[in-house]
């Protein structure tokens, strides 16, 4: 599935990008119900004092709050730390961050819903410093951190108007921005899990790619 995606992406960005360079690969297989047990039982033999709040949690579960994966701030910190030899070139010409969610089974449960842009405001964004998963790991961004890597979270809006795709199945893909030097403010998809009534128990099963996209032929706009 993973060449399949690779493949998807070269495709999709083939006459627009010169390199697409994936920095992250996680595949969700679990439930958040499922996590919350497994930190209650932490608690009940440690202690709540002496559990972390991230130690029942990890990459397999879909993300049930609303948000952007990289802030500016945070795509930049990203892109030092993957690629700190070429960071500074690549800078100076577009470039941004994107996603590749794909279904591993037909999603019947905690879809992917999606935040039409236009409809939030500055006002509705909270910057939050963490840390980036170390590389070759697929953990969730851990440990805060002032100087680190920044997310974006959404405050909720009744403005703010949602989609989602039902039933997505595995050859179906969606391709989103997260950051994109070109626009900024306009390129961030705001995007959250979120739980159907009266759908299946069975976890849903999915994976997805972060990639660095470069359009080194493209300069800055000043």
């Amino acid at each position: 599935m993973s060449q399949v995606s690779i493949c998807i992406l070269t495709d999709y960005f083939s006459t627009k990008a010169t390199r697409v360079h994936c920095f992250s690969h996680l595949i969700r297989q679990d439930t958040f119900e499922a996590k919350v047990e497994a930190l209650k039982k932490l608690e009940a033999t440690r202690g709540r004092e002496n559990v972390l709040d991230t130690e029942g949690f990890g990459s397999t579960i879909p993300a049930q709050y609303a948000h952007v994966d990289q802030s500016e701030k945070g795509a930049r910190s990203l892109l030092r730390y993957h690629l700190p030899d070429e960071a500074e070139r690549l800078t100076k010409t577009r470039w941004g961050t994107v996603n590749l969610w794909r279904p591993i089974k037909t999603i019947e449960r905690d879809p992917l819903g999606f935040c039409d842009g236009r409809t939030i405001s500055d006002e509705d964004l909270v910057p939050v410093d963490t840390e980036p998963p170390p590389k070759g790991t697929s953990k969730f961004y851990e440990s805060i951190s002032k100087d680190g890597f920044q997310v974006l979270e959404i405050r909720a809006n009744p403005k703010h108007k949602w989609y989602y795709l039902s039933n997505m199945r595995p050859d179906e893909a969606l391709i989103f921005k997260c950051y994109d030097s070109k626009n900024p403010s306009g390129s961030r998809c705001c995007h959250s899990s979120f739980r159907l009534p009266q759908t299946a128990e069975a976890p849903r099963e999915s994976m997805e790619m972060r990639c660095f996209v470069f359009y080194e032929n493209e300069p800055l706009e000043e």
